[in-house]
């Protein structure tokens, strides 16, 4: 079996621009990878319960925050910060 290292010459396209933000030393790039947030329909229960377990935390709901399918739609947000992650991660 073969494994195969990560480099910025083995990596392209989208795994490239995730690579590069995951070995950065550039301290204002560090500084964002501080908090990572994400949202998603308050309707997609699937969505919510896969952040969820992934170790993100609600953190609440922007009312009527997206126009789509002719209505207007709530969108569920959530974060999960890096100590939290960390902590999850060892214990």
């Amino acid at each position: 079996m073969a494994t195969h290292a990560l480099s910025p010459t083995t990596v392209t396209g989208y795994r490239g621009g995730l690579y590069e933000w995951l070995t950065t030393t550039d301290h204002k790039k560090i500084g964002i990878l501080y908090l990572i947030s994400s949202f998603t329909f308050f309707e997609n229960e699937g969505s919510k319960r896969a952040l969820m377990k992934s170790g993100y935390r609600e953190i609440g709901v922007e009312r009527e925050h997206i126009w789509r399918d002719g209505r207007w739609h709530d969108t569920w947000l959530a974060e999960v910060m890096r100590a939290d992650w960390e902590k999850e991660q060892t214990g």
